[in-house]
C-alpha cells in the first residue's frame, strides 16, 4: 500500500506466470509457483499485469502531458532493479480501471471545450449538419457535457450575423463569375447544360442562407446546455504570463489573449480531480494551438502539459472528437444524420411545371373541343368585343386552328398516356401540384392560368 497524496492505492503484481485463461487476481494468487517460465509471451503478460484497487479514495489525476506514471508507483527499487516493467503502467491502469467502472455504472462522460472557430464553421457549413446532429444527440443522452467559456459565447454572438451574410455573398459572387466565364469561353454544345446546373445552385442560395440561420439557432441551444465559465484571476494571470514569455498561442506574434484565456480555462478545469470524466479540447485554429514542426493533430509543446493520451485529449476535428466518445454509437448516429433529402433543383422543378402546365392546358383544350362539337361554343370569323357570356364565348377559326396544331405538338412531345383522361381526384392532384410549384417560384396560391 502506497500512502500517496491522492489516498491509498493497492498495487498487486504477479512474479510468476498465470495459467491460460487466468483473468483475476484470485486466479493469479492461487496459481502460486506453478507457472511455466518457458513461454516468453506469457512471461511478458505476467510482468506487465498490474491490478489496481481503489480504496474509498478520489481517483488520481493522470492527465500529465507526457504520461508521468511515477507519481503513483510504489517506489520499490528492488522490484525495479529486477526489471519488472509492470509498475510503470500503474497510473494508466488505475485510470483505465476507473473508466471501466464508470462505463459499467453509466457515469462516464466527456467534457468538451469547443473553440469559437469550430462553432462558427459548423454553423456555416451545410455539410456539418450531421456532425451537429450527432453532438445534439450525445448531449441529450448525457454522454457529452459542454464547457462554455464566456469568451466563446461573446465571440459567437459577435460573428453569427457576419457568417450568415458572408456565406450567401461569397457563393453568389462565385456563381456570377462562373456564369460570365461560361458565357464567354464555354463550349457551345455544353454551355446550356452547365448554365442550367449553375442556375440550380443559384436558386438554392436562399435555402442555404436559411440553413445557416437554423444552424446558428441549434448551436445557441447547445451552448445554453453547457456550463458557462468566466475567466478567473488566475486564468488571466497565466494568460498574461504566456504573452510575456511569447509562449503559444502568442508564438505567432499576434494578439491571442482570447485564445490564451480559452486554453487556461481548459487547463484549470481539467486539473480538478473528476472521477469518471474525460476532457477534450477541440479547435480549428491550428496556427495558434497545434504543433508547428510536427503533425498538427498534436498540441503545441507549450500547451502539451494540459493533454495526455487518455484523460485529456486534443482534437482539430469535431467529428473525430465525437467518435472518441462512443465509436459505435457515433458511427450509427452519423449514418442516420448524414441522410438528408436535398431540395430539388430549379431545372427539375421547371420541367415538372412544364408537364403539369401542358396536362392542364390539354385537358381544357379537349373540353373546349367537346363543346365546339356539341354546338355549345360557336366558331366565328371574328370575335365580338366585349364578351358578354364567357361560358359560351365564341372562338375565332384561326385561333382554334392554332390550338389544334398546338395539341398535336403536345401529344407528340409527351405522349397520349401522360395527357389523360383522369378522374376527379387525379385531375385535382394535377391542378394542386401545378399551383404548389408555381407558389414555390413566386406565384400566388391557386394560380392555374394556361
Amino acid at each position: 500500500v502506497y500512502p500517496g497524496s491522492h489516498g491509498r492505492i493497492l498495487l498487486l503484481t504477479c512474479r510468476r506466470f498465470p495459467p491460460r485463461g487466468a483473468t483475476s487476481a484470485a486466479s493469479i494468487g492461487a496459481m502460486g509457483r506453478k507457472g511455466n517460465p518457458s513461454t516468453p509471451n506469457r512471461r511478458l503478460a505476467a510482468l506487465s499485469l498490474v491490478w489496481v484497487a481503489r480504496m474509498s479514495i478520489p481517483q488520481p489525476d493522470t492527465s500529465e502531458s507526457e504520461p508521468n506514471t511515477s507519481a503513483y508507483i510504489m517506489k520499490d527499487d528492488s522490484l525495479k532493479n529486477k526489471g519488472n516493467p509492470s509498475l510503470t503502467l500503474a497510473s494508466d491502469a488505475c485510470f483505465l480501471q476507473s473508466l471501466s467502472q464508470a462505463r459499467q455504472q453509466g457515469s462516464l462522460m466527456f467534457e468538451l471545450l469547443i473553440d469559437t472557430c469550430v462553432w462558427l464553421d459548423v454553423a456555416k457549413d451545410h455539410q456539418q449538419q450531421a456532425t451537429l446532429g450527432v453532438l445534439e444527440e450525445l448531449v441529450r443522452q448525457g454522454e457529452v457535457s459542454l464547457i462554455v467559456p464566456r469568451v466563446v459565447l461573446d465571440e459567437f454572438a459577435q460573428n453569427k450575423a457576419r457568417i450568415t451574410l458572408e456565406g450567401q455573398r461569397s457563393l453568389s459572387s462565385a456563381l456570377k463569375r462562373a456564369k460570365q466565364a461560361i458565357e464567354q469561353f464555354g463550349d457551345s454544345k455544353r454551355k446550356r447544360l452547365v448554365l442550367e446546373q449553375l442556375n440550380d445552385v443559384d436558386s438554392k442560395l436562399p435555402t442555404l442562407g436559411e440553413g445557416v440561420v437554423e444552424s446558428i439557432g441549434r448551436v445557441e441551444k447547445l451552448l445554453a446546455t453547457g456550463s458557462v465559465v468566466d475567466a478567473s484571476d488566475g486564468v488571466k494571470l497565466r494568460a498574461a504570463e504566456r504573452a510575456i514569455a511569447k509562449k503559444a498561442p502568442f508564438h505567432t506574434g499576434r494578439n491571442s489573449m482570447a485564445d490564451a484565456v480559452l486554453i487556461e480555462i481548459y487547463g484549470e478545469l481539467k486539473a480538478v480531480k473528476s472521477p469518471g470524466i474525460r476532457f477534450a479540447f477541440v479547435t480549428h485554429n491550428t496556427k495558434d494551438f497545434s504543433h508547428v514542426n510536427a503533425d498538427n493533430r498534436l498540441p503545441h509543446p507549450d500547451l502539451a502539459a494540459y493533454f495526455s493520451k487518455i484523460k485529456s485529449l486534443y482534437f482539430i476535428n469535431l467529428s473525430e472528437a465525437l467518435r472518441r466518445v462512443r465509436p459505435a454509437l457515433v458511427s450509427n448516429l452519423m449514418m442516420e444524420q448524414e441522410w438528408a433529402q436535398e431540395p430539388r433543383g430549379l431545372t427539375e422543378i421547371m420541367e415538372a411545371m412544364d408537364l403539369l402546365f401542358h396536362q392542364v392546358w390539354y385537358n381544357r383544350h379537349q373540353g373546349l373541343r367537346q363543346n365546339i362539337e356539341s354546338g355549345r361554343v360557336k366558331l366565328v370569323e371574328k370575335e365580338a368585343v366585349p364578351v358578354r357570356d364567357h361560358l359560351r364565348r365564341p372562338i375565332q377559326r384561326d385561333v382554334w386552328a392554332m390550338a389544334q396544331k398546338a395539341a398535336k405538338s403536345v401529344e407528340k412531345q409527351y405522349g397520349l398516356e401522360k395527357l389523360g383522361p383522369w378522374d376527379d381526384f387525379e385531375w385535382g392532384m394535377i391542378n394542386g401540384k401545378l399551383s404548389a410549384l408555381r407558389w414555390v417560384l413566386g406565384d400566388e396560391w391557386d394560380m392555374l392560368d394556361t
